[in-house]
């Protein structure tokens, strides 16, 4: 996920389900969402949040984000947010899911 072998401005559509709470480079792993997708690719993402408080020895290191710290990853290519779901409260264990487009003539 943080060096794909694909061309730029490949892919119409990005699916990343419950994978980036592996990265140890998750602003990576989204840069190269960015660059493999096509302008107006649709973007989406699920992952679980765990709240800090919550996180045990396992989850050390393991991203673990809501849908605003995602979005601030693809800085200013995000277009239209269609599906945003976020847990209850900041201190449950839930899911977070994102999809969205993104414009890369604003990236430039």
């Amino acid at each position: 996920m943080h060096y794909m072998p694909y061309q730029d401005s490949t892919f119409d559509v990005v699916i990343s389900g419950w994978i980036l709470g592996y990265s140890d480079n998750p602003e990576r792993a989204c840069q190269e969402m960015r660059r493999v997708s096509k302008d107006d690719c649709i973007i989406a993402i699920g992952s679980t949040y765990i709240p800090d408080k919550q996180r045990g020895k396992e989850d050390e290191g393991h991203f673990s984000p809501k849908v605003d710290e995602l979005l601030l990853m693809f800085g200013n290519a995000v277009q239209n947010v269609y599906i945003r779901h976020d847990p209850e409260s900041d201190d449950v264990i839930g899911r977070t899911i994102v999809i969205f487009d993104i414009c890369k003539k604003k990236e430039e």
